[in-house]
């Protein structure tokens, strides 16, 4: 006889890549008609933009271009001139096993940028970028509950809580503000956006996104002097999903920047800034499986599967406080910035290394009143305790202001950099979906009714199953309150 076993299904994510490219983007460009000569290079600024993802037949796909300023001193001596440059970019990464069209979410990290002179009316721009790109697809897992159980059957059940990715999507926010300036600008530097989301809260079938935009505006005062300033777009929505989820589902949300127009007014400074977040839904479910079954009086064959899903075992935030020195003397720090790399993680031991690296840039004038430009590398390092079997993933947050400080051998700069880590696994259990109830066991005449056994390696089930006892009755006979440990004396009854 065949005994058939209740039949759900559980929706969940599988990633199916997250992998960071590395790559260069290069371009010359020509100065406008109207600039004054290049003199000297000084500095670059960009800003990352996604603009688009692309779920292919073959793998996955992001474009965009990185918006880059540059800054120089012209040959005549006049005030400092800023050139704009597009550079665009693609990522691709395969997906040999995809059946359907998933979910794409991506990061773009500014490595660095910088800009050398080809002449006197052209440059040649450079712009290193970190791409970051993943690859989810909805999964079924088919989950067995055996129902009612014939008599004298017996089934070795376990709860397992399980958090799980259930949803993923994205919510595209529109900003736009105009600011007053406490000092006139007569020339735009550049303009750069940093996301902070503050609220990620899953509220039925909504998650609520609250957050700010801060734009660090770089400009040039009517006096010919550098001023930076950062302003705030605040923004509050919602998005729609699925399905509805209950108070204990979390989501981990991340902003990239998908447009950025800023512009000059007569008023001030106009920025239309458009957001893309990428939210992912974790829900926390108990899953009740019988992992093995038996029967003291009839021959049963369970029907034993492994059941693969993947878990995430923590998730957690951190901040580093990140500080550079730098050899800058006599120096007027005018501005300063941060950008940090992808993360690299390596799992050793008993721990997870996470290495963080990046690069400061500092704009500072000199003893003579010049425009100086300052960039040098940085990494930093710790480590966190690991999980077995787990593997643990660092996403860039949000990146603070940095602060400058002159020390008695040159300048400081301290940043503070929002680490989002999260530590998955693969929970590999066994599944009974099904058994085959066979003939009676004639039992055995000269069999004892009691066996006495030294407990050692094994479980109760086990040594219930082996001997044709059960679980309750080495209990009952034993009067025992908890698990009984290796070497203690047990009563084993027959059935």
């Amino acid at each position: 006889m065949e005994l058939q076993w209740n039949h759900t299904s559980w929706d969940y994510l599988k990633c199916l890549t997250r992998q960071v490219q590395n790559q260069e983007q290069t371009l010359e460009v020509r100065i406008s008609d109207g600039m004054p000569d290049i003199g000297r290079v000084i500095c670059a600024w960009g800003q990352p933009i996604l603009r688009s993802k692309e779920w292919r037949s073959d793998g996955i796909g992001i474009a965009g271009g990185v918006s880059v300023w540059v800054l120089y001193a012209p040959e005549d001596g006049s005030e400092p001139q800023s050139v704009q440059a597009w550079l665009p970019f693609t990522g691709k990464w395969p997906v040999s096993d995809s059946r359907r069209e998933g979910i794409i979410q991506a990061d773009v990290m500014l490595r660095g940028v910088d800009a050398r002179t080809l002449s006197a009316r052209k440059l040649m721009v450079r712009a290193n970028l970190g791409l970051l790109g993943c690859a989810l697809e909805p999964e079924q897992a088919d989950i067995y509950e055996p129902g009612e159980l014939p008599e004298q059957v017996y089934v070795w059940k376990k709860t397992y809580p399980v958090n799980m990715d259930v949803e993923a999507g994205e919510k595209l926010l529109s900003l736009e503000e105009s600011f007053s300036l406490p000092i006139s600008a007569v020339k735009l530097l550049s303009c750069r956006i940093r996301p902070q989301l503050t609220e990620q809260t899953v509220a039925g079938s909504r998650i609520i996104l609250r957050g700010t935009a801060y734009a660090d505006a770089i400009y040039l005062d009517d006096m010919g002097n550098i001023q930076q300033q950062t302003l705030e777009l605040p923004f509050a929505q919602f998005a729609d999903l699925d399905r509805e989820y209950d108070k204990e589902a979390t989501a981990a949300v991340s902003a990239a920047v998908s447009n950025l127009e800023p512009e000059l007014t007569e008023n001030g400074l106009h920025i239309k800034c458009g957001l893309v977040a990428q939210y992912m839904i974790r829900q926390q479910r108990l899953l009740h499986l019988a992992e093995d079954a038996y029967s003291p009086h009839r021959i049963v064959t369970p029907n034993i599967q492994q059941l693969r899903l993947p878990a995430v075992l923590e998730c957690r935030r951190e901040y580093r406080q990140i500080t550079q020195k730098m050899d800058a003397m006599p120096c007027d720090p005018v501005s300063a910035f941060c950008l940090p790399d992808h993360p690299t993680v390596y799992r050793e031991t008993d721990r997870t290394s996470v290495e963080l690296p990046g690069c400061m840039g500092l704009i500072y004038r000199d003893g003579d009143g010049a425009l100086q430009y300052l960039q040098e590398p940085w990494a930093d390092n710790f480590c966190v305790p690991a999980a077995d079997d787990g593997k643990t993933e660092v996403n860039i947050g949000c990146i603070q202001p940095v602060e400058v400080r002159l020390t008695g051998d040159g300048v400081e700069i301290t940043g503070q950099i929002q680490l989002d880590m999260r530590t998955m696994t693969q929970l590999e259990v066994p599944m009974v979906c099904g058994m085959e109830i066979g003939e009676v066991i004639q039992p055995d005449p000269s069999r004892p009714s009691v066996l006495l056994q030294r407990m050692g390696q094994q479980d109760l089930w086990n040594i219930a199953k082996d001997t044709g006892s059960t679980v309750e009755a080495i209990w009952q006979a034993n009067g025992l309150q908890e698990e009984p440990v290796p070497g203690q004396m047990l009563l084993i009854p027959i059935l």
